[in-house]
């Protein structure tokens, strides 16, 4: 299947909540009129009629525009829904791909092992690599995720862009690589070259998705118990262990995780930026963790209520992490 296709950038596209004062849902023409956009037109090009500026009823053209806007933010949110029951669709085949792939047609799996395949791995990734920086990143991926969704480019936002990335993000290092991408296009080739899946194999997705859900919740459940412990903990380590949480190197390796980590350059980590610490942590495949895992860890951390990450917080995750890891070497 040809996963590639052109689409206009990003910023392009609609968001929710979208406002835009009257003046600019109207086209200034030359002799000082205006052209209302025609709503039943608004995606054909056309405009509707010409009206003279001193003749507009700006009070109920403002009580339209609105009307039509409130109108299109509930287009917009219903695609954008649309897009995330799709990924969440895609999460679970990719829980079974095993499964799927055991049924797909014998000639998409010797394709899979074929020399051609890895041809179109790499042509593939090099066009979505628009930066040449030898990985994807989760925006890089937008008409991807538009071409195997079916969706209209406005409803792919760039969270669905991160959720998405995160599926196959094997090393948890927050973009594609090149191995990441090879079994991403194995998964998206299987996944379209099969009539839907059955409905075993939808059950056996789901009671995998819920397995692997419940053994990173055991761990946050145990990370909101422990943290209350750390200085318990911490004198429990090996005297290498306290030397060096109290060394230089771990605050700079600390600050150095932190920033590889604040993916906006804010001096703030979000929530899902996360992600990667807790993969590291629960030692779980990449679709078991969810945005939801990466809040609630985030809340343990978070004590300024902020819903953020900073610095000074982190270094109490990171200690954290230092210990747990430390103490379970020695089990």
């Amino acid at each position: 299947a040809d996963m590639g296709v052109h689409v206009p950038p990003m910023d392009a596209a609609p968001s929710h909540g979208t406002e835009a004062s009257l003046e600019q849902m109207v086209t200034l023409h030359g002799g000082g009129s205006m052209a209302f956009i025609d709503k039943d037109d608004m995606f054909g090009g056309g405009t509707g009629p010409i009206i003279p500026y001193d003749d507009i009823d700006w009070s109920q053209a403002s009580k339209i525009l609105k009307h039509y806007l409130s109108e299109q933010n509930e287009h917009v949110q219903r695609g954008q829904k649309d897009v995330d029951e799709m990924l969440e669709l895609i999460r679970r085949d990719v829980s079974i791909i095993d499964r799927i792939e055991s049924r797909a047609p014998s000639s998409i799996r010797e394709f899979l092992e074929s020399d051609s395949f890895w041809h179109a791995v790499e042509a593939r990734f090099s066009e979505l690599d628009v930066d040449d920086s030898g990985s994807v990143s989760a925006e890089e991926l937008y008409p991807l995720i538009v071409q195997l969704t079916d969706s209209a480019p406005w409803a792919v936002t760039e969270s669905h862009c991160r959720s998405f990335s995160r599926l196959f993000d094997f090393d948890a290092n927050g973009d594609i690589s090149f191995r990441d991408f090879s079994k991403l296009l194995k998964t998206c080739i299987l996944i379209t070259s099969i009539d839907g899946t059955t409905e075993e194999e939808r059950a056996a997705g789901h009671q995998v998705m819920a397995e692997a859900a419940s053994v990173v919740e055991e761990v946050l459940d145990a990370v909101e118990q422990d943290v209350k412990c750390i200085d318990r903990f911490e004198a429990q380590c090996p005297e290498e262990v306290k030397s060096f949480l109290n060394s230089n190197s771990f605050k700079d390796t600390m600050k150095q995780r932190f920033s590889d980590l604040d993916s906006s350059g804010s001096g703030l980590v979000a929530p899902e930026d996360l992600y990667p610490v807790i993969i590291e942590l629960t030692q779980s495949e990449p679709w078991a963790v969810t945005d939801t895992h990466c809040r609630r860890f985030a809340k343990v951390f978070d004590d300024s209520e902020d819903g953020f990450i900073q610095e000074e917080e982190f270094e109490l995750l990171a200690r954290f992490c230092v210990v747990v890891s430390a103490l379970e070497s020695l089990e």
